[in-house]
């Protein structure tokens, strides 16, 4: 499997969004994810600003349909509980808001939730793992912190393919499926699956180590900068100052 693991997975964007260079891609997701953060969705127009951000990046990446299954069950069983603590809130009365209060707060904390991790994740199905790192050096970002990003993405594709492996081994060695497969796995997690993730980081890092791994210059987009690049920056540019003036008066 190639290195643009995500994209294999999941089988790739195919809006307008990718046909911007990977710097543009990323600017304008990282611009929108600031956006729907800064908004508040318990007012009138803090929801809909944040729906129209996340309806309109998703017909711009149109993200591969394998992934929104799995994203939204994530998101709800990643957020969902927060409203477990509605009895124990216990804020003013609010008339401005459109969500009664006891349920505003964690009202915000889910729709900021799921609307940051949809922008994210349909950000990342636009870019292969070359594109990201291209991306991430001509934003300028900090080498440390830019090296640290991909080493999370590799490691985290490493585990998916760990993962995957001890499933089949599983399915092979026990004849399971369905619920068996999930708590043999849950059973093996601690014997085999964390070991092997332990030895495999170690070997990297042993690698890196002997090879004296280091990025010493930033890979250059090789397509030029286009006015569909500036403009989807200007949009992105304009979503986040649009959040940030709601919030400033009020809205």
């Amino acid at each position: 499997m190639s290195c643009n693991r995500f994209v294999e997975a999941w089988g790739g964007a195919e809006g307008p969004v990718k046909r911007l260079r990977p710097t543009a891609r990323l600017a304008t997701g990282v611009l929108l994810f600031a956006a729907v953060l800064v908004h508040d969705p318990a007012t009138t127009a803090g929801l809909s600003g944040t729906l129209l951000i996340v309806s309109l990046w998703f017909m711009a990446v149109q993200p591969p349909g394998l992934l929104l299954r799995p994203l939204f069950l994530f998101a709800f069983i990643l957020f969902a509980p927060f409203f477990l603590l509605t009895p124990w809130i216990d804020v003013p009365q609010d008339p401005g808001l459109l969500i009664p209060v006891p349920w505003a707060v964690p009202w915000r904390i889910v729709l900021r939730g799921m609307a940051a991790l949809f922008v994210s994740a349909w950000t990342a199905s636009t870019l292969a793992l070359p594109e990201l790192e291209s991306a991430l050096f001509g934003l300028h970002t900090p080498k440390p912190l830019a090296e640290l990003l991909l080493q999370i993405v590799h490691q985290a594709h490493a585990l998916v393919e760990e993962t995957k492996g001890i499933l089949q081994a599983i399915r092979v060695r026990e004849a399971a499926t369905g619920w068996r497969v999930t708590a043999a796995l849950a059973l093996a997690l601690p014997q085999v699956w964390l070991p092997r993730v332990l030895y495999r980081s170690e070997r990297i890092g042993d690698a890196m180590d002997l090879r004296g791994y280091e990025m010493v210059s930033a890979p250059k987009d090789a397509v030029a900068v286009s006015w569909k690049d500036r403009f989807a920056l200007v949009l992105g540019v304009a979503a986040f100052f649009s959040a940030v003036g709601f919030r400033w008066v009020g809205a």
